[in-house]
C-alpha cells in the first residue's frame, strides 16, 4: 500500500522534486561522463605514439574522491524535501499511519526519482563524454570523432555507487524522520527569530578580528608585488619561496577572516541599521533586511564555507586551465626537438661520488651508432646535430658551487644549425664577438644585468665583446644549459677550436613519431647500455651513467604531460562543477527552505495591501542579496588569489601559456561559473515564488466524520505540552497557585551566629536585604510578586532567576528574570563543570543571580513538572480542548437518524441540513416527524479512556505536587523544601564571601502555622507551663506589647518562676526571690556537708568495729 502510495506521490509531486531530479541527474551525468573514460570498453586515442593508461587510472579513482562530495548534497536536498513535506506527513500520521511507514514511504518516492535521476543522467552522461573526449583529442591535436556509445561496466558502477548513496542518505533520513514529534512536523513553519547569544563585546572583537585578518590578506599582495620587484639571481630561490608562503598565509587568512565576518556580520549589520532609521523603514527594507540578516546569522558557518566553496570552485576551474596550459607549454620548452641526447659531467645533486672529477676523464661521444639504432626503429630522421659545449676556461670545470657553476659555450655554425631545424634565423657574429642563448623563464633584468656585467667576456686568454644582439630566447630545450647556469655563450667557430670539451649533445627532428614504448626502451634501456659499452674504462669508477647521459624523447614525453595536463583539466573541471553545484545548491535550498517556513510573512505582506509585484521585487532583492554576498565575497579572495599566483609565476606564465592563452583560459573558466550561476540564480527566484504563493483560496474538503476521528486521536496523541498549556488544567493551576501562594507568604529573615562567655547565640539581623527579599525588590515586582513568579518557574519551568543587583558590596536589588529567556553556554567537562548565563544575548557568571532549581544535575537549571509528567498532563490538557470542541459544538449527543422510508439524496439532504440547524442553535428540544427515529451512538473507546483518565486526574495532581489532606501535610512535603531551596540559593549567592560563616536566611513559618484562638491559646499554655516561651514572647507572637515583669520562665517546680535576665527565682506562694548564684552557693554547701557526714559515718563505722573486737 505504502508503495502504491509513494509512486502516486512521486507523480503528484514531481515539481516539488524537480530540484532534486535536477541536481542528481546532473551528479550521475557528471559521474558518469568521467567515469567513462576509465571504461575497459573505452579506446581513447588508438595512436600507438600516446598511452594514457595513467590518465585512466588518476581519473577512476580521483573521481570517487570527488564525487563522494556529492553525498553532501543529496543529503542537504534530502534534508529539504523533508521539511518542505513535513504537514503533510503529520497528516498522515494523524489519519493513522505509522510514523515509521511514512518514513519507509519518503524513502521509496526517494528512491524511485533517485532511480529516474540516474537513468536520465546517464543518458546526459554520454553527451558530456563526447565533450570530455573532445577535449582529449583537441590537447592530443588529433581529428575529434564522436563515437555515442553506452558502457555497461560504467553503467554498473555509475548505479551502484547512487543506488548506495540514496540508501545511505535513506536510512539516515528514515531515523530523522522516526525521531521528529508530531508537533514540530506541523509547527516546523513556527521558527523562533534568532537571539544572539553572546555579548556585543564578543561580536565586536571578532568583526575587528575579521578586518585584521583581511589586511593581512591584503598585506600579502603588496609585500607579493615588492618582493617580485626586488629578485634577482642571487636571492632567487629565497625570493620565489617568501612569495609562495605570503601566498600560504593570505589564504590561510582570508578562510579565517571569513569564517569571523559571517559570525559577526549580522550584529554589526543591526546595529548600523539601528542608526540609520530613515533607511530601516522606508518601503519594505525592514522585512527585507530582518530575513536577510536572521538568515546568515542563523547559519554563519554554513554562509562562510558557501564562500569558500565559491572560491574553491573558482580556483579549481580556473588554475587547472592555466596549469594543464602550463603544461603543454612547459612541453615545447622542454622538449623542442623529437630526439635529444644530452651529456653532462656533473650529477644534478652535485654529489662528487657521481661526478667526474678529472677533466681528462670526460667521455667522448660518437652518435653514429644512435642515428642507425633509430633508423632500425622505423623512424624516419630528418635532420640531426651534434652540438660540441666547451668550457670558456679550462678551471671553470672545477667550479661545482651552485652560484658559481659557469656556462658553456658553443660554436656559432653548431647555433645556427640548432635554430634553422627548429626554424628560427641564422645570426652572425664578427671576429672576437660574442652572443648569448637564455632559459626563456629568466627575467629580462636579469639578463640586461649579466650583459652590462660581461661586455667583455676572457675566453682563453681572448677578450670577446658582446653583440649587438646580445641575447636570444627562442627556445631551444632546457638540457643544453648547464644547470643551475640559465644561459650559454655562442662564440665563433676559430675561438672553439682552441677549448676544452665539456660534452656533446644530439639534437634530431623526425618525420614520424617513435612509439611511447619503444621510445620507452630506447630512453632507459638502449642509451644507458650503449654508453656503457663505450666508456668501460670510466664505468669501472662509477656505478651508473645517468649522470653523464640521459634521453628525451618528444612522444615519450608528450604522452606522459598529456596524461597529467588532462587529469588536470578534467579533474579541474569536475571538481569545479561539482564544488560549485554544492555551494549555489546549498544557496539556493535555504532560500527555498526560507520560502516555505515563512510563507505566513508573505501573505501578511498580502493582507496588509502590499502588490504582488511589490512582494516580488522583494523576492528578488532577498535572492539577489543573499547570492551575493558570499560568491562575492568568494570572488575577492579569487581575484587576489590570482593576482598573486600570476606575479609568483609571471615569467612561467609568459613562457609556457602566453598572455593570450592566460586571458583565454580566465574567460573560459568565468563564462563556465556564470552560466551556472545564474541557471541556479533564476531556478531559486521561480521555485521561491511558487512556494509563497498565496492558497488561502484553496479549499479542501474532508468529511465531517473523519474530522472529527482525527481529532479525537490527536487528543489522545503524546504531542509536546508547554508551560501556558499546563496552566489551563484547573487541577494544576489550583496546585501550582496554592503552593506559590503560601511560599510567598513566608518571609524570610536573616541571622546572626555568636558565641559570647562560651555560649552560641543566634540572633534576628535587620539589614535591607530582608526588606528586598520580603518587601521591595527595586524592580517592577514586589516581594510577593516576586517570590510567587520565582516558585512558579521552580514547579513548571527549568527553574526561577533573578538577577543580583549590586553597588560594590552592597546588595540593592533583585530583578526577577522569566525562565523561557534564560539561556546557558556551557563546557563539555564531566567532573570540572563550569556555565555562563546568557540574557538577550549578554553573558553573566553564575554568582550575578540566584537560582531556584528543582531535580537539577547541573546548576544551571533543572527540571519542572511541565517535563517531568508531560504525559500526563497532555493527557489533561486535550481533555479540556475536547470538552471545549463539544461545546463549541452544542454538546449534542452522537447518534443515528433513522427512517422507515427511504429518502433519496435531496430529501437527506434536506433532513441534515435541519438537523444541524437545530443543533446549532443548541436546541434542547428535538421534535421528530412521524417515522424518524433516533438511535443514540456509545461512546467510542477513545471517549471512555479520556472519561476514566479525567476521574482520577485530579488526585494524582493532588499527590504530585504534595498537596496533603492536612496543614502539617502540606508544609512539610510542599512548601518546606521550596523554601529550603530559596534559602539556600539566598545563602549562596545573596550573601557576601567574610558573611557567610557567621549569617544565614531562614524562613519564618509562623503566618503558615497560625491555628484557631483556642488552639493557639491551648499551645501558649503548655509552651509557657513548660518553660518553652515566655508570657512576653507569647504577647509578641500575638502582636501585642511587652509587659514588665513577665520576661520569666516556668521552672515546671510548682509554682516557681525564673527570671533569665536577673537570673533570679521567686516563689509566689512564699513571696520571696532568691538569686541564682546563692542558690549555688548552698547547694555546694550542702553538697560538701553531705561529704563530710560521710567521711564521719564512714570512720565511726570503723571504730565500731575496732570496739567490737
Amino acid at each position: 500500500m505504502y508503495v502504491k502510495l509513494a509512486i502516486n506521490n512521486a507523480k503528484k509531486s514531481i515539481k516539488d522534486y524537480l530540484i532534486y531530479f535536477i541536481t542528481i541527474t546532473m551528479c550521475v551525468s557528471l559521474f558518469y561522463a568521467f567515469t567513462s573514460l576509465s571504461s575497459s570498453s573505452y579506446e581513447l586515442i588508438t595512436e600507438d605514439s600516446y598511452n594514457f593508461e595513467q590518465l585512466k587510472k588518476m581519473l577512476k579513482y580521483s573521481t570517487y574522491v570527488i564525487t563522494a562530495l556529492l553525498a553532501i548534497l543529496v543529503a542537504y536536498v534530502s534534508k529539504y524535501m523533508i521539511r518542505r513535506r513535513q504537514k503533510e506527513f503529520a497528516t498522515y500520521i494523524l489519519l493513522g499511519a505509522e510514523q515509521k511507514s511514512i518514513a519507509l514511504m519518503f524513502f521509496v518516492e526517494m528512491l524511485i526519482v533517485g532511480i529516474l535521476s540516474v537513468v536520465c543522467g546517464i543518458f546526459v552522461g554520454t553527451l558530456f563524454s563526447q565533450l570530455v573526449t573532445a577535449l582529449v583529442y583537441i590537447s592530443a591535436k588529433q581529428e575529434v570523432v564522436f563515437s555515442f556509445k553506452l558502457y555497461f561496466d560504467t553503467i554498473f558502477i555509475t548505479f551502484a555507487f547512487f543506488i548506495s548513496m540514496f540508501c545511505i542518505v535513506g536510512i539516515h533520513n528514515i531515523k530523522v524522520l522516526n525521531k521528529s514529534k508530531l508537533i514540530d512536523m506541523m509547527n516546523n513553519s513556527k521558527i523562533s527569530e534568532f537571539k544572539f547569544k553572546k555579548s556585543k563585546n564578543v561580536y565586536t572583537v571578532i568583526f575587528l578580528a575579521s578586518l585584521i585578518l583581511y589586511s593581512i590578506f591584503a598585506y600579502s599582495a603588496k609585500f607579493i608585488l615588492d618582493t617580485k620587484k626586488n629578485m634577482s639571481i642571487s636571492n632567487y630561490v629565497v625570493s620565489t619561496q617568501q612569495m609562495v608562503l605570503a601566498e600560504v598565509v593570505s589564504l590561510v587568512s582570508f578562510i579565517l577572516a571569513t569564517y569571523a565576518l559571517f559570525y559577526s556580520i549580522s550584529y554589526i549589520a543591526i546595529r548600523i541599521k539601528e542608526k540609520y532609521v530613515n533607511f530601516k523603514y522606508k518601503g519594505t527594507n525592514l522585512f527585507l533586511l530582518g530575513g536577510i540578516l536572521s538568515k546568515i546569522n542563523t547559519t554563519p558557518t554554513l554562509m562562510a564555507t558557501i564562500s569558500l566553496t565559491f572560491l574553491g570552485a573558482s580556483i579549481s576551474f580556473i588554475v587547472t586551465l592555466l596549469m594543464s596550459q602550463w603544461s603543454l607549454g612547459y612541453l615545447d620548452y622542454r622538449v623542442p626537438f623529437d630526439i635529444e641526447l644530452r651529456s653532462g659531467y656533473l650529477d644534478k645533486n652535485n654529489d662528487e661520488k657521481y661526478s667526474i672529477n678529472k677533466i681528462e676523464e670526460i667521455p667522448k661521444f660518437q652518435y653514429s651508432d644512435i642515428i642507425n639504432y633509430i633508423k632500425d626503429y622505423g623512424v624516419d630522421i630528418d635532420e640531426y646535430e651534434e652540438v660540441e659545449k666547451y668550457f670558456l676556461n679550462e678551471e671553470d670545470f672545477y667550479k661545482r658551487d651552485d652560484m658559481s657553476i659557469p656556462p658553456l659555450a658553443i660554436s656559432l655554425s653548431d647555433f645556427n644549425k640548432l635554430r634553422n631545424m627548429q626554424g628560427y634565423e641564422q645570426i652572425n657574429l664578427a671576429n672576437y664577438e660574442y652572443t648569448t642563448q637564455w632559459d626563456g623563464n629568466t627575467e629580462d633584468s636579469e639578463i640586461e644585468n649579466y650583459i652590462n656585467q660581461n661586455k667583455f667576456l676572457n675566453v682563453s686568454g681572448s677578450d670577446m665583446k658582446i653583440s649587438k644582439d646580445g641575447y636570444y630566447k627562442e627556445t631551444l630545450g632546457e638540457g643544453i644549459y648547464n644547470y643551475p647556469a640559465k644561459n650559454i655563450i655562442i662564440l665563433p667557430d676559430e675561438i672553439c677550436k682552441g677549448l676544452v670539451g665539456a660534452g656533446v649533445d644530439l639534437f634530431i627532428t623526425t618525420n614520424n613519431e617513435m612509439k611511447y614504448e619503444d621510445a620507452l626502451e630506447f630512453e632507459y634501456e638502449y642509451i644507458p647500455t650503449w654508453f656503457e659499452n663505450n666508456n668501460k674504462d670510466l664505468m669501472k669508477k662509477y656505478d651508473s651513467s645517468y649522470q653523464f647521459i640521459a634521453g628525451r624523447i618528444k612522444s615519450a614525453e608528450t604522452s606522459e604531460i598529456l596524461n597529467a595536463s588532462l587529469g588536470m583539466r578534467i579533474l579541474g573541471l569536475y571538481l569545479g562543477t561539482v564544488l560549485l553545484m554544492i555551494s549555489l545548491t546549498v544557496l539556493a535550498l535555504q532560500q527555498l527552505t526560507d520560502s516555505i517556513e515563512h510563507k505566513q510573512r508573505f501573505n501578511i505582506l498580502r493582507k496588509l495591501g502590499i502588490e504582488e509585484g511589490e512582494i516580488n521585487k522583494i523576492v528578488l532583492k532577498q535572492i539577489g542579496i543573499y547570492f551575493a554576498i558570499p560568491v562575492t565575497i568568494g570572488v575577492i579572495g579569487f581575484v587576489v588569489f590570482i593576482y598573486n599566483y600570476y606575479h609568483i609565476f609571471e615569467t612561467q606564465m609568459s613562457s609556457y601559456v602566453g598572455d593570450k592563452m592566460f586571458i583565454l583560459n580566465m574567460i573560459i573558466g568565468i563564462v563556465l561559473m556564470i552560466i551556472v550561476y545564474v541557471s541556479y540564480f533564476l531556478g531559486t527566484y521561480y521555485t521561491f515564488k511558487r512556494n509563497i504563493k498565496n492558497e488561502a483560496n484553496k479549499e479542501t474538503i474532508i468529511d465531517e466524520n473523519a474530522v472529527n476521528d482525527v481529532i479525537l486521536k490527536a487528543l489522545i496523541s503524546g504531542e509536546e505540552i508547554d508551560r501556558e498549556k499546563v496552566l489551563m488544567i484547573p487541577a494544576v493551576s489550583s496546585a501550582v497557585g496554592l503552593i506559590c501562594d503560601s511560599f510567598a507568604m513566608i518571609p524570610f529573615k536573616l541571622y546572626k551566629k555568636t558565641t559570647k562567655d562560651g555560649k552560641k547565640q543566634t540572633s534576628e539581623v535587620e539589614d535591607d536585604r530582608v526588606n528586598i527579599i520580603n518587601l521591595d525588590t527595586k524592580d517592577t515586582l514586589d516581594g510577593f510578586q516576586f517570590k510567587k513568579a520565582i516558585a512558579e518557574d521552580y514547579l513548571l519551568g527549568k527553574g526561577g532567576y533573578a538577577y543580583i543587583k549590586k553597588k560594590g558590596n552592597n546588595f540593592v536589588g533583585l530583578n526577577y528574570v522569566e525562565e523561557k529567556k534564560v539561556l546557558f553556554e556551557r563546557n563539555t567537562d564531566a567532573i570540572y563543570k563550569n556555565y555562563y548565563i546568557l540574557i538577550d544575548g549578554k553573558s553573566y557568571r553564575p554568582y550575578d543571580f540566584i537560582k531556584l532549581l528543582r531535580n537539577t544535575k547541573n546548576g544551571a537549571y533543572g527540571t519542572g513538572y511541565t517535563k517531568e509528567i508531560s504525559k500526563s498532563l497532555e493527557t489533561a490538557y486535550k481533555r479540556i480542548i475536547y470538552d471545549l470542541e463539544l461545546m463549541r459544538t452544542g454538546g449534542n449527543k452522537k447518534g443515528f437518524l433513522k427512517a422507515q422510508k427511504h429518502l433519496d439524496e435531496k430529501g437527506m439532504s434536506i433532513l441534515k441540513s435541519q438537523w444541524n440547524d437545530y443543533f446549532a442553535g443548541n436546541s434542547s428540544c428535538v421534535i421528530l416527524n412521524d417515522g424518524m427515529e433516533f438511535q443514540e451512538a456509545s461512546n467510542t473507546s477513545v471517549e471512555n479512556q479520556l472519561n476514566e483518565k479525567n476521574k482520577t486526574f485530579s488526585e494524582e495532581i493532588k499527590e504530585i505536587f504534595h498537596i496533603g489532606k492536612t496543614n502539617e501535610d502540606f508544609l512539610k512535603n510542599a512548601i518546606m523544601p521550596l523554601a529550603t531551596a530559596f534559602c539556600t540559593a539566598l545563602n549562596r549567592d545573596f550573601l557576601l564571601e567574610k558573611e557567610k560563616k557567621s549569617y544565614y536566611f531562614a524562613p519564618d513559618y509562623t503566618e503558615l502555622i497560625r491555628c484557631t484562638i483556642k488552639e493557639r491559646y491551648e499551645a501558649y499554655k503548655t509552651a509557657i507551663e513548660s518553660g518553652f516561651k515566655t508570657i512576653n514572647e507569647v504577647r509578641y507572637l500575638e502582636g501585642d506589647d511587652a509587659l514588665e515583669g513577665l520576661d520569666l520562665v516556668n521552672l515546671s517546680l510548682g509554682s516557681v518562676l525564673f527570671d533569665p535576665k536577673t537570673k533570679q527565682i521567686y516563689t509566689p506562694n512564699t513571696n520571696k526571690m532568691v538569686k541564682m548564684d546563692d542558690v549555688n552557693k548552698d547547694n555546694k554547701q550542702i553538697e560538701e556537708g553531705g561529704k563530710e557526714n560521710i567521711q564521719k559515718s564512714s570512720e565511726e563505722a570503723e571504730g565500731g568495729e575496732q570496739i567490737e573486737e
